[in-house]
């Protein structure tokens, strides 16, 4: 598996990077501390070896060795100045070997000879006084035979003292300059590190919102195929339903023109089929005029805008004033709210519906048409139902579905009702293209009521994947 593979921000491996981080945020913490323990240590070593150096020197000194020295070199009878000065003798050879091995702790070997010679040279000496007194030397002659210069010794300490001073605190800086460079080496990875994190996020985001953005495509896509796929099924029932529905009218066509020339010499006849011809011209004429506003109409691409859903139904309403006169209609209307949706497309299928409502009505019974739009359960934003309902001759349940197919009629006596059969196929379509509904309550008795449903103003981000 290659680094790059291990950073893909996917199941364990993304926590991989952060685990990296603390880890390294704990490395900076460890050397701090490990930094400051090694320097306490050192700083702890030089104190200790100072002070025994201070000991060695007091031991040496005139309060010590050289100081017993001299007192039994004037006072040679009194054998207590002797023992004393051997056990300072002793004392200051174990604290020369402490000082060499506090030195060497702290990297820096060395010898004390100089000192090792006084504290022997003194040793051998305090044997020799007793002897020397028995020989008559005075004490004057004494010292002047006997003493011994200790200042080497004391600048041997001394110097000793210097040179492991220097030598701490290169080694303290030296750990400090290595603590700092690891200390940035790793503040350095974890910056990188962080950086990288925020890169994979960013990359991720990125990457979600392309995925939705592919995924919005894809519903487009998915529509736009639903789409032609009804038309190509809408084409092919056009297709058979067109053929033979202009088949009809032309063979009546053909009919009469065959009557005419039959009976050329009688001009009531020729008159009487010259008018039946025209009837199914007229016919051919208004099936065409309907396939093309289909056409037209039924594959547009709505247009959304936000719209006043009772001003647009009061305006398709006052289109059918005269009919509403002539046939002593009675339409009422209860709307509110608004609806995302194109203006012109939703007036037409309201135009249809109205039409339908007025046309189809039961004889010597003036229209009664009842429009309703409201919100689906009082929730403004969600979705909006219209209802028209009439008196008219009603669908029956069975057929609830089939009207919605292009050029169906499926009441009889089409002589007293004209249309082609187009209206509800072009609402469907249109009702289709907006995210709704479309469909034939079949509980309602009495006439016909048509359900419309259509998104609202929460619903504007879904219809813009959709169309």
């Amino acid at each position: 598996m290659g680094f790059s593979n291990i950073l893909k921000p996917r199941g364990v491996q993304w926590f991989i990077v952060p685990l990296i981080i603390v880890l390294l945020i704990s490395v900076q913490f460890w050397v701090g501390a490990r930094v400051q323990a090694r320097t306490l240590d050192l700083r702890h070593s030089l104190n200790t070896t100072y002070g025994v150096a201070l000991e060695l020197t007091q031991v040496l000194g005139y309060g010590g060795l050289i100081h017993h020295f001299k007192n039994f070199l004037l006072r040679p009878d009194e054998i207590q100045y002797l023992e004393a000065g051997k056990e300072a003798a002793r004392t200051a050879d174990e604290l020369v070997w402490e000082l060499e091995q506090s030195a060497s702790s702290l990297g820096f070997e060395t010898t004390l000879s100089n000192t090792r010679s006084i504290i022997d040279g003194y040793s051998e000496r305090l044997q020799r006084i007793p002897g020397l007194v028995d020989s008559g030397m005075s004490a004057h002659q004494l010292d002047r035979a006997l003493r011994l210069d200790d200042r080497f010794a004391i600048q041997e300490i001394s110097s000793l003292l210097d040179q492991l001073s220097v030598s701490v605190n290169f080694q303290v800086e030296n750990i400090e300059t290595q603590g700092r460079i690891l200390n940035l080496v790793s503040l350095a990875g974890t910056i990188a590190l962080s950086l990288l994190i925020l890169t994979l996020f960013i990359q991720r985001r990125h990457r979600n919102e392309h995925m939705i953005s592919i995924d919005a495509l894809n519903e487009q896509l998915a529509a736009s195929n639903s789409r032609l796929t009804e038309a190509n099924t809408s084409l092919k029932q056009f297709a058979g339903i067109v053929s033979h529905d202009l088949k009809g009218p032309l063979r009546h066509i053909s009919l009469f023109n065959n009557q005419i020339l039959e009976d050329i010499d009688n001009g009531e006849m020729v008159r009487n089929h010259v008018c039946m011809s025209q009837a199914s011209v007229l016919r051919i004429t208004e099936l065409i005029s309907s396939l093309l506003d289909f056409t037209k109409t039924g594959f547009k691409q709505p247009e959304l805008i936000l719209i006043d859903i009772k001003p647009l139904i009061m305006d398709v309403v006052s289109e059918f004033q005269i009919p509403i006169d002539e046939t002593h209609a009675r339409v009422t209307v209860q709307a509110e709210g608004k609806i995302l949706a194109d203006a012109l497309l939703i007036r037409r299928v309201l135009h249809n519906l109205m039409d339908n409502s007025l046309k189809y009505m039961k004889t010597g019974l003036p229209p009664d048409v009842n429009i309703v739009a409201k919100y689906l359960d009082d929730l403004e934003g969600g979705a909006m139902q219209i209802v028209i309902s009439d008196n008219g001759i009603g669908i029956p349940c069975e057929h609830a579905q089939r009207v919605f197919e292009p050029l169906q009629r499926l009441h009889s006596g089409q002589a007293e009702y004209s249309g082609t059969g187009i209206g509800l196929s072009l609402a469907r379509t249109v009702v289709n293209a907006h995210g709704g509904q479309i469909k034939v309550d079949d509980d309602y008795r009495g006439g016909t009521r048509i359900c419309i449903t259509l998104p609202c103003q929460a619903n504007l981000k879904k219809l813009d994947a959709r169309i």
